[in-house]
């Protein structure tokens, strides 16, 4: 939908990804920011973000680049936040580790956490009512979904204006998104275009 076209994005034979675009070119503006925003909330399967975090620091220092890297809980104001603070900056990456949820009647749902650390699930139709009044995802140059089963969140982000979204189609577990994480930050950050990371 939205003239968006899968590309497959296997890294080193480690991850089962999909990268999906809003227009044909593959290049994403030099980035500037890292914004890791995660979801771990209680009743759902813990999430190693403070590794994940700790990589991507790692690599961002190791590739010599000027990134910064943020790292912070993702609720629904943090994403407010975000989308705002976008539309005044360019080359902002968002990482997004988080759970994606399905239910028969409501569909998909990305988990984030609320203000006390219980889960906030944005289903589909409420995730697209919270991106349509945002306005900022046009802004974000890439959005990394970490997050099992996230291909159908994608398209979501990507019919809301997120021109370049990666996103997994299988479970995927904390050491393979890590070790993603590495080869695939490491190249954005030493300029590599879309595809070559």
């Amino acid at each position: 939908p939205g003239g968006c076209s899968p590309l497959d994005c296997r890294a080193a034979g480690i991850c089962n990804c999909a990268c999906y675009h809003q227009h044909h070119h593959h290049h994403v503006p030099p980035v500037c920011e890292v914004f890791m925003l995660f979801a771990s909330p209680l009743y759902h399967e813990a999430i190693d973000f403070r590794s994940e975090a700790e990589v991507l620091g790692q690599v961002l220092e190791e590739a010599g680049s000027n990134v910064r890297l943020r790292v912070g809980a993702a609720t629904s104001g943090s994403l407010t936040k975000l989308f705002a603070l976008a539309r005044s900056r360019c080359g902002l990456v968002l990482h997004l580790s988080a759970h994606a949820v399905k239910d028969e009647k409501r569909g998909v749902g990305l988990v984030l956490e609320d203000r006390t650390g219980l889960p906030h699930v944005l289903w589909r139709r409420e995730l697209e009512a919270f991106l349509s009044n945002s306005g900022g995802l046009k802004h974000i140059s890439l959005l990394v979904l970490s997050a099992c089963y996230s291909e159908e969140l994608a398209q979501v982000f990507i019919e809301h204006g997120c021109q370049h979204v990666l996103a997994t189609r299988e479970k995927v577990h904390d050491s393979t998104a890590r070790r993603f994480s590495q080869y695939f930050y490491y190249e954005l950050a030493i300029g590599s275009n879309l595809l070559r990371s």
